[in-house]
């Protein structure tokens, strides 16, 4: 059995720690088994354009490169993790700063495997940790690739989102419960969920999701409805909703996903998007699409697609 809930808070103050770079050195190591890999990014801007100023690594997970397809003020960047999957005991935390008048598009080149773990009963979790600030006058596009839970995978996550008044935040969060490839569901195992966007210094949306493996949440309408695939998208900093909520609308209802997929404003300036699917690529195609009806109400570009994806 599992839970799932979705709520709104509109006054509650919440700050994040402004850096967590180290944070593995912070712990106790004594119970500590697997990779422990941190990543802080800081993007500013200087003159027409935006660079990844710091950046600071430890273990296996750093920055590949950064290009600038749309131009000088709009920095891609790439994110890879070499071992390409996280086990019981592994550890991974992620913080990205974009200063103001930056404009920094995230992605990763593969999907983020969670690989089971052996000894489920007493199995230290795999943990992943995302921090991302917006500054005022700043864009943030986090759009990494899927991540794919093994049956039998033992996993904490949490994402947190800081965006300041003035910034803007296009992001998702796509997941697959089992290798559906080869008929593997997620039977076995627990995972827990935490996203949380901050807006103005003020909690704004929170979702949280503990999902057992073979629990009922995976086949309940209330759940994920008997569909291996999740995909959320989050946006933040809307001068009006309406318009792109819309577009939005209108996309979905023309799309394959029109049943499961949905779109609300849940707080000012913002949007979430949720969806379920039996597979991943109409899922990932669907987001794609729903950012290129976004991205120009949200920061006046239109959708440039990352080169990765095409590779």
């Amino acid at each position: 059995m599992g839970h799932f809930e979705l709520y709104l808070l509109k006054k509650s103050r919440l700050r994040a720690p402004l850096y967590i770079t180290g944070c593995m050195e912070n712990q106790s190591q004594t119970h500590k088994k697997g990779w422990q890999a941190s990543l802080t990014l800081r993007f500013v801007r200087e003159g027409p354009r935006t660079l990844a100023r710091e950046r600071v690594h430890i273990g296996p997970l750093r920055l590949l490169k950064t290009h600038h397809p749309e131009g000088e003020a709009v920095a891609h960047a790439i994110i890879v993790h070499p071992p390409a999957g996280i086990v019981a005991g592994d550890e991974l935390a992620i913080a990205v700063r974009v200063d103001p008048g930056a404009h920094a598009v995230m992605t990763t080149p593969g999907a983020q495997k969670w690989y089971r773990s052996l000894t489920q009963a007493r199995a230290e979790p795999a943990r992943a940790e995302t921090h991302l600030y917006v500054e005022n006058d700043a864009v943030l596009e986090w759009l990494p690739m899927e991540s794919m839970i093994y049956d039998g995978c033992v996993g904490v996550q949490h994402i947190n989102f800081s965006v300041a008044s003035g910034g803007k935040l296009l992001a998702w969060e796509l997941q697959q419960w089992g290798r559906s490839a080869r008929g593997e569901t997620y039977t076995t195992g627990s995972f827990s969920q935490r996203i949380a966007i901050q807006h103005q210094d003020a909690l704004a949306w929170t979702e949280t999701m503990q999902l057992e493996g073979g629990g009922a949440l995976l086949k309940s309408p209330t759940g994920l409805g008997g569909m291996p695939c999740v995909g959320t998208m989050m946006v933040v900093g809307l001068v009006s909703v309406k318009a792109p909520l819309e577009a939005v609308r209108a996309t979905i209802a023309s799309s394959g996903l029109a049943i499961t997929c949905g779109a609300s404003s849940p707080f000012l300036g913002g949007m979430i998007v949720k969806a379920v699917a039996n597979e991943m690529e109409p899922l990932r195609t669907l987001f794609v699409q729903l950012r290129e009806k976004v991205r120009p109400f949200l920061c006046a570009r239109g959708a440039e697609g990352l080169r990765v994806w095409a590779t």
